[in-house]
């Protein structure tokens, strides 16, 4: 749930939906009360950003240019060095490229190290363990 909520807060995925992300981010507090303070942190971020989506409709346009700079705050960005980052740096430059399976989950479904690289064939038989 605090997942789904967290989609729809930064719209990966979903349309982004504030409302709908604090009602996912109490659905998690309500299933699992070990999720209490990362909800809470969530929905002390989450109202930061009605504040600021509020604010930034209401600001003059000249002002609004001046505190851009701000939407980065509230941006959904990739880890850098990530595939998915790699991705969108080839997206943002224009080649074409964009997000797939391969990115996610790796060539035919092989794992993708912390490295940004994807796990050889005869290693994924020792990741699941046992």
């Amino acid at each position: 749930m605090f997942n789904l909520g967290y989609m729809h807060e930064y719209g990966a995925g979903v349309p982004q939906d504030l409302d709908l992300a604090r009602r996912f981010y109490g659905m998690a507090k309500h299933a699992n009360a070990d999720a209490a303070l990362p909800v809470y942190l969530a929905n002390a971020w989450l109202r930061l950003h009605e504040g600021w989506a509020w604010l930034r409709v209401r600001l003059p346009s000249r002002l609004r240019a001046l505190l851009a700079p701000v939407d980065w705050l509230f941006e959904l960005r990739p880890v850098p060095g990530s595939p998915a980052a790699r991705s969108f740096a080839a997206v943002a430059a224009g080649s074409g490229a964009a997000l797939g399976s391969e990115v996610i989950a790796g060539k035919a479904g092989q794992p993708v190290l912390p490295d940004g690289s994807v796990a050889a064939a005869d290693s994924t038989a020792s990741v699941g363990g046992a």
